[in-house]
């Protein structure tokens, strides 16, 4: 009886453990700082540098240097999918929760892929992978 009691306490602690916020899909970097040069509709590039912090807090930091000259900053809350419109056992990370939301999918433990907002791969012959420097 006492067993059974244990095992119930056991059951609730963890349905509450797993309801508490984004969860990391299965093998997905939850922490790095990915770099590298994204195309830009009108410049040379958009040099970005993508902060992904791990739990418990899943919170970003997004850096854009335009070719340009202007810079760009924000900060925010990450989720962890799982799936994207083409592969139901991609890892996507969705930057951001509200208005223009980037999607990276995650290639390697090393590289993420930039999305297209439906969360399809691009066709591009740029490059459109952000790659991880620590």
């Amino acid at each position: 009886m006492q067993a059974m009691a244990i095992l119930a306490i056991a059951a609730l602690v963890g349905a509450c453990a797993t309801a508490a916020g984004p969860q990391p899909a299965p093998g997905a970097p939850q922490v790095g700082t990915y770099v590298g040069r994204l195309p830009c509709a009108d410049c040379a590039g958009v040099d970005t540098r993508l902060t992904l912090f791990g739990p418990p807090d899943f919170r970003y930091r997004l850096e854009q240097s335009y070719s340009g000259g202007a810079t760009s900053t924000s900060e925010g809350e990450y989720v962890i999918l799982r799936g994207d419109a083409v592969d139901p056992d991609a890892t996507v990370f969705q930057i951001g929760v509200e208005g223009e939301t980037p999607f990276f999918q995650r290639i390697t433990d090393d590289e993420i892929r930039l999305l297209d907002r439906e969360q399809r791969p691009i066709v591009s012959g740029a490059n459109l992978s952000l790659r991880r420097v620590r």
